[in-house]
């Protein structure tokens, strides 16, 4: 069985709507539905989620970057950042850039679940 995620954009039409959809299907977006909504259209989109099989091997104190612990779990960056807003996933934040870091036993953790 396969696992999905999903994204919604809401756009009006235009040029910048069509770089936008070959950016997103390049990304391995699907679209799925477009629904009308006045001057704008809400496209939805939906795409595999990879599944990671084995255990990842980190060092527990080591950190890690959203792209990073996106790639480690085999989510998209933006499924990371939705997984740590909603508390799901632990991180700290930076001194030094104020950007989000994921310790690798947090990472391993989210991956027993």
């Amino acid at each position: 069985m396969e696992n999905f995620e999903y994204y919604s954009l809401i756009s009006e039409c235009g040029d910048e709507s069509l770089q936008e959809l070959n950016k997103l299907g390049r990304a391995g977006w699907e679209l799925v539905s477009v629904v009308p909504c006045g001057v704008y259209l809400h496209f939805y989109f939906k795409r595999v989620v990879r599944v990671i099989n084995e255990r990842p091997n980190l060092s527990p104190t080591a950190k890690y970057t959203v792209g990073q612990a996106a790639e480690i779990l085999g989510f998209s960056r933006r499924h990371i950042l939705n997984l740590a807003k909603c508390g799901m996933l632990r991180y700290s934040v930076s001194s030094t850039n104020g950007r989000k870091m994921f310790l690798g036993r947090d990472l391993v953790a989210f991956w027993q679940r």
